[in-house]
């Protein structure tokens, strides 16, 4: 018996790599597709880093230093100051979202400006003041640009004649000031200093360097007098004006006059149009002019309301009323609404529609349809999930899921159709596969029959084998030129020789390109030394689990029958092993077998299943755990064909090849049945 099992060792490694999860998903197997959140906006004004996220309550986590950010970086809570140039790197996370795109901006620090010193003088003297702390004044008296080569302001110093004073102000870590200058009058003793008349903007200011004077001015082009108005505040423009100041004093004489004309200037106000954190448009424009709105943005599953300011609200490209002062309109969006309905599926009975709202969650109701109708090869068991593809190819939502956003156009009309957990018969009778690959036996299943399928489901080869050593299938497409099926082609080797024990099930599902291609060509099974007997779906009904009685390198346990009633001839006996890495050599083979057997271990024993595991890593393609299927009625076969020996009845036996010398564990036996 060894012997022949060293032959199946070698080639039964990729059985393990067979089974699969039940195919019948329940309503909680079903999943929701999420959303991804927004990826952050990086902003730069006065040195400081904002960092935004349009996806509410998400997290913002950023780097600095260029690197790409993870969990582990620092939470991004308030603007960030910058004192060099950097890149930062931010990606956003919320709940319920996938993770955002990561955000890179390269943020450049700009060196503050020194302020520009300003420079007065009265009674013959000049001050020079500058508003940026600890800042440094250079100045010149003869009307050339200071440096900081030129004379350093320390204190307020005196003129002797009339000069053009310069100055500069520089700071360590600043970019240095603009260059001031100022006119300064040297007043002889005695005499009132002549007015001096600024205008900034539409507000005019007089001043008079002579130290107690009182300017009197006029605003009509005429000639002041101490009659005219007293000059005691600055005056604010409304038109364009010619003002003429003279300053008096007490034993003085009186100033020369001094004129200017003065301009009015209109002023401007700044109009902006915003979506959301977005600036659309903005427009500086004189006050009291108008301007013309944007047209609408568009913001996916909202219909654009209008600008609106305040109570005022314009219509997208329409012209507005006089503006004058700054101003902000803001985009306004109304969410869609849309319909989402039911669709029974070929069952029966209804559920109600639901109005949903754009970015609001809604839940989806329970399954309330009646199965439909059992055809000649379809048994509807239950009610699986809702999908928005009626053959089960697009998203799948649960029963009682909270969704939103499956449509994103007003008055859309979005169906979910009822996915059913199915039993289908695929094909059965008794098709000899011969040994020989070229010209051999084939089985052809028509297209026709995988009409109902869906990805979830999961197809189940059962059959017998031969004497050979080898027992080989290959999966394709019924179409022409044996086209491999793309996910077969990685789990089951599609055009390749693997090795299948039939005491068991050989189990798979079909990817959408697979099922896409067989729903057209039909599905086709090549073999070699094997005989299918059947072909379906496999669906479990509730297992149950029964109590290994050892756990270890060698066991025996004589089961009888009584453990076997109640079940179809169609049920499994399910065992889970896994091999331990600890004990495995490179020297030898590495492998352990696993034999369930029928029968007592004296008189004539039955193998009913061998199959490989390997729990060396030194070997490429180390599986160290599998699950072996075996029907029951090749337990009850083998016992009643045992009749007469010692202790009837059914167990397993662990073996192990050369120099494997760790441990075989039994994780869980149940017994399961099926449709």
């Amino acid at each position: 018996m060894k012997t022949k099992l060293s032959r199946f060792a070698a080639v039964l490694a990729a059985a393990a790599l067979l089974v699969t999860a039940i195919s019948c998903k329940t309503p909680e197997d079903a999943t929701v597709e999420k959303e991804t959140a927004a990826t952050p906006v990086i902003t730069v004004a006065d040195n400081s880093v904002t960092i935004t996220c349009a996806t509410e309550g998400a997290t913002i986590y950023y780097t600095t230093d260029g690197s790409d950010p993870t969990a582990d970086s620092s939470v991004y809570s308030s603007p960030i100051a910058l004192t060099e140039t950097v890149t930062v790197k931010a990606f956003a996370a919320a709940d319920g979202y996938d993770d955002s795109e990561t955000a890179e901006k390269e943020c450049e620090y700009v060196k503050p400006v020194t302020a520009t010193p300003v420079i007065t003088d009265s009674d013959n003297t000049v001050t020079i003041t500058c508003e940026t702390e600890d800042a440094v004044i250079y100045y010149t008296t003869d009307g050339t640009d200071p440096t900081a080569e030129s004379t350093k302001y320390e204190a307020a110093f005196p003129v002797t004649a009339s000069v053009t004073v310069k100055a500069i102000a520089t700071k360590a870590g600043y970019t240095d000031s603009e260059v001031a200058s100022a006119e300064v009058e040297y007043v002889a003793p005695g005499t009132v200093g002549t007015p001096k008349i600024t205008q900034d903007g539409n507000t005019v200011t007089i001043t008079c360097a002579t130290t107690g004077a009182t300017i009197y001015y006029t605003t009509d082009g005429s000639e002041p007098t101490t009659a005219s108005t007293k000059y005691t505040a600055a005056i604010t423009l409304t038109k364009d004006i010619t003002i003429k100041a003279f300053a008096v004093k007490a034993d003085c004489t009186d100033s020369a006059v001094a004129t200017q004309s003065c301009t009015y200037v209109i002023p401007k106000v700044t109009v902006k149009f915003m979506n959301g954190t977005t600036e659309v448009d903005s427009k500086t424009i004189n006050s009291g002019a108008k301007v013309t709105a944007p047209a609408a943005p568009e913001k996916t599953g909202y219909t654009f309301g209008g600008w609106k300011a305040g109570t005022v609200t314009l219509a997208a490209s329409a012209e507005s009323a006089a503006i004058t002062a700054d101003t902000t309109f803001e985009a306004v969006w109304t969410p869609i609404t849309y319909t989402i309905k039911f669709d029974a599926n070929g069952g029966s009975g209804e559920v109600s529609s639901i109005t949903a709202t754009y970015d609001k969650d809604v839940t989806l109701p329970e399954n309330a349809f009646t199965l439909p109708e059992a055809t000649e090869t379809i048994t509807y068991l239950s009610f699986r999930s809702w999908n928005t593809g009626s053959n089960g190819s697009g998203t799948n939502y649960a029963s009682g899921a909270s969704v939103k956003n499956l449509a994103a156009t007003a008055g859309a009309e979005v169906t979910l159709y009822a996915q059913w957990n199915i039993y289908a018969l695929l094909w059965s009778g008794s098709n000899d596969l011969g040994t020989e690959w070229d010209g051999g036996a084939t089985l052809g299943i028509e297209a026709s029959k995988f009409e109902n399928i869906t990805t979830s489901d999961v197809i189940a080869i059962y059959g017998t084998v031969g004497d050979e050593g080898y027992h080989q299938l290959k999966i394709c497409s019924n179409g022409e030129g044996w086209a491999a099926l793309s996910d077969l082609a990685s789990t089951l080797g599609a055009n390749e020789y693997n090795c299948v024990s039939f005491a068991g099930v050989l189990k798979f599902s079909l990817s959408e390109t697979d099922l896409a291609i067989v729903k057209e060509n039909g599905l086709r099974i090549a073999g070699y030394d094997a005989t299918i007997t059947t072909v379906k779906l496999y669906v479990e009904k509730d297992p149950v689990e029964i109590v290994a009685e050892a756990d270890g390198y060698t066991s025996y346990s004589g089961r009888g029958l009584s453990e076997l009633d109640g079940y179809s001839d169609s049920a499994m006996y399910v065992m889970k092993i896994v091999a331990s890495e600890e004990g495995c050599t490179t020297s030898g083979y590495g492998v352990g077998a696993l034999l369930v057997w029928a029968a007592g271990w004296s008189g004539a024993a039955t193998q009913l299943n061998a199959v490989s595991i390997n729990a060396d890593d030194a070997l490429v393609g180390a599986d160290k755990e599998t699950t072996v299927y075996i029907p029951l009625k090749n337990i009850k076969d083998a016992i009643e064909a045992a009749e007469g020996t010692d202790k009837v009845g059914y167990g397993w036996n662990i073996w192990a090849d050369k120099s494997y010398t760790g441990t075989l564990s039994i994780t869980s036996i149940s017994i399961v049945d099926i449709y």
